[in-house]
């Protein structure tokens, strides 16, 4: 009963935010192409991330970015997220976030993701070729992974075998620095 109540609550928070967006009331909208706003995904994050049996993991960080698709004619949120339960040895996770009917579809979720991360120039599929480092070990040095859209979802392992090490200078666009620290998701 208690989840049911929490669903429909989400469900109309979601909504007023949703109907804000589309209205022209919002300036991140706008700027964006129509997108839900700022607040919708930071709604929808802390939904999307609150672990059901733990709760909210209260040192969760997220970076959001919005990039354009399909040659610009839509787009869709990056979300770098740090905290205890995103990171590992090997980096944090990466989200590519696009926009649907209940507000937005994951259609990346990537693990080990290091910073900084590019968006490349190059497509595949519609949505835009993403560049994210990945931790070398002792024989092996560390590299920049390419990840490409394969109709579906993004690779969720950057040095799996679906992701491919960047050859030699690819153009793109940088748009997480290694210093981006994020902000806080649970305030």
């Amino acid at each position: 009963m208690k989840s049911e109540f929490s669903r429909i609550k989400y469900v109309c928070l979601a909504l007023a935010f949703f109907g804000v967006v589309m209205l022209g009331a919002s300036g991140a909208a706008q700027q964006t192409g129509g997108m839900p706003s700022d607040d919708a995904l930071v709604l929808y994050l802390r939904k999307y991330l609150t672990n059901p049996k733990m709760g909210p993991d209260t040192t969760t960080r997220i970076s959001p970015r919005s990039i354009r698709l399909r040659n610009g004619s839509s787009a869709a949120w990056l979300v770098y997220v740090t905290g205890y339960g995103w990171c590992g040895t090997g980096g944090c996770t990466l989200l590519v976030l696009e926009p649907d009917s209940s507000l937005f579809r994951v259609i990346g979720r990537t693990t080990i993701a290091q910073l900084p991360i590019r968006v490349f120039s190059t497509m595949t599929n519609g949505h835009p070729d993403i560049g994210v480092r990945v931790r070398g070990e002792l024989r092996h040095p560390s590299y920049e992974a390419v990840l490409r859209f394969d109709g579906t979802s993004y690779p969720a392992y950057p040095s799996g075998p679906q992701a491919a090490r960047a050859s030699g200078s690819v153009p793109g666009e940088i748009i997480f620095k290694d210093t981006d620290v994020g902000k806080l998701l649970y305030k």
